[in-house]
This record gives C-alpha cells, sequence and structure tokens, in this order.
C-alpha cells in the first residue's frame, strides 16, 4: 500500500496509526455514551448499520466511505436515519481524531438527504371536543391523558409518568429536559388500547390528525391560556435553550 501510494504521490493519505482503530470501536462509543435512551439507541443503530456493510477487520479510516454507501442505500426511503448516522459519526471523529483530521473533514462534507416534515395541526377546544365525541369511551380518555399532559407517545405508552394529586410527573426518555412536571387538571388514563389501534381511531376522529397533533394542541391550549413562554417549554419537556428562557 505505501508503494501503490507513493507512485501516485498520495502518501499523505496514508493511514496513520490513529486512523487504523478497528471500527468496532464505533460500536463501544454508542454503546457507552452518557446519553438518553433514545440518542443510545440511535447511535447503536447507525454502528449496526455501517459495520453490516463494512469489510471484515475494517477501521475507523473507513468511515466516510462506508457513510457514502449508506447514503445511497437510504437516498429512497429513511432519510432521517441517514442524516442521524451522519451526526453520530460525525461527533465520534471528532472525539476520536478531531475535526481538522480529514476523517472528520471528509464525513462532514457528505450531505445530508431533504427531509420533509408534515405540518402539525393543533386543535381548538371546539375541534377537540368534536372529534372526541365521535371515540369510543375508552379512546376518548387516552386523548384527554395526552392533550391535558403534552406527553408524547413514547412517554405515555412506556408508562414513565405519575399521576400525584395536584400534578403530572413526566420521566422523559429523551434528555434531561423531558424529566418535567405538568399540572393535572382532570384524571390521566393508562393506556388501554396498543398505539396503532389508537392512531387509527384518532385518524378517523379528527379529520386524518396524527396523532401527535395531541401534543401540539396541548402546546397551543397553553398559549391561549397565556402561560408564559418559557413555562410552556418546561411543559413541554424543551427545557432552557437560549437567553429568553
Amino acid at each position: 500500500e505505501v508503494y501503490a501510494r507513493w507512485i501516485r504521490s498520495e502518501l499523505h493519505l496514508l493511514p496513520t496509526a490513529t486512523e487504523l482503530v478497528p471500527l468496532t470501536r464505533f460500536a463501544e462509543w454508542a454503546q457507552r455514551a452518557a446519553t438518553g435512551e433514545d440518542n443510545r439507541a440511535s447511535r447503536m443503530l447507525a454502528a449496526k448499520s455501517l459495520t453490516a456493510i463494512a469489510p471484515a477487520h475494517a477501521t475507523i479510516a473507513a468511515l466516510p466511505e462506508l457513510l457514502r454507501r449508506y447514503r445511497d442505500a437510504c437516498e429512497h426511503v429513511k432519510h432521517r436515519t441517514f442524516n442521524l448516522a451522519r451526526t453520530h459519526v460525525e461527533r465520534f471523529l471528532a472525539e476520536q481524531v478531531s475535526r481538522a483530521h480529514r476523517l472528520y473533514v471528509e464525513a462532514a462534507a457528505i450531505a445530508t438527504l431533504p427531509v420533509h416534515r408534515r405540518k402539525g395541526r393543533p386543535m381548538s377546544i371546539a375541534q377537540f371536543l368534536e372529534g372526541v365525541a365521535r371515540l369510543e369511551p375508552a379512546y376518548a380518555e387516552i386523548a384527554w391523558a395526552r392533550t391535558v399532559t403534552g406527553m408524547g407517545p413514547r412517554e405515555y405508552w412506556s408508562g414513565r409518568w405519575d399521576e400525584r394529586l395536584d400534578r403530572v410527573e413526566i420521566h422523559g426518555t429523551k434528555r434531561a429536559g423531558r424529566e418535567r412536571v405538568v399540572p393535572r387538571i382532570r384524571t390521566i388514563a393508562r393506556p388501554t388500547h396498543l398505539y396503532q389501534a389508537c392512531r387509527r381511531a384518532f385518524a378517523a376522529a379528527f379529520d386524518g390528525r396524527a396523532l401527535y397533533d395531541l401534543r401540539r394542541t396541548f402546546a397551543r391550549w397553553c398559549k391561549d391560556a397565556e402561560i408564559p413562554r418559557t413555562t410552556r417549554r418546561i411543559y413541554l419537556g424543551h427545557g432552557v435553550q437560549d437567553v429568553q428562557d
């Protein structure tokens, strides 16, 4: 390899000891990450996906090329999955070899895939009550529970919340800011139906709206009630992110 690089004046591209670290280090880094459960799972998925297309005994020097190949595989179906994998590779390389290293520069130069986000459709109180009236009682209780707490689907269905006399304590899964307390204004029902069944029932009752729109509806009601912006962000688990907060 040294000779092949020399005759092409590419000695600067020879891997150094830093770059010859086994690719398995990426998976180890993903697994021991001091982060939320969702982010750790996302990192481990990226490591698994890239390792699956890597040659035997690959090193981290292969990461930019593996990322290019993975982008091609995700181009028509999994845009967000690739973008998250790219972010994880960048972060790993920044810690492993520094942002000035050619491996990091090559990985960062790989373009993300476009993600088209569906616009949310929060409801007014009248729209919500009209939709709830079309639901079976058990589904209606789930709709109320989601809408008066702002819980995300995973938080609600995982049971990571406790109902107290005057508040609901929500134990989020994404990051520290998701550990939060919201006021309790009615009884909060535990889920009695699976997520997919609820999604179909709610779409039919709420004019095709997504299940996540119940969380957006909570945010809208808080705003209409003139609850301060920072308090609303805490209720939603967004945490303190800027100077205004």
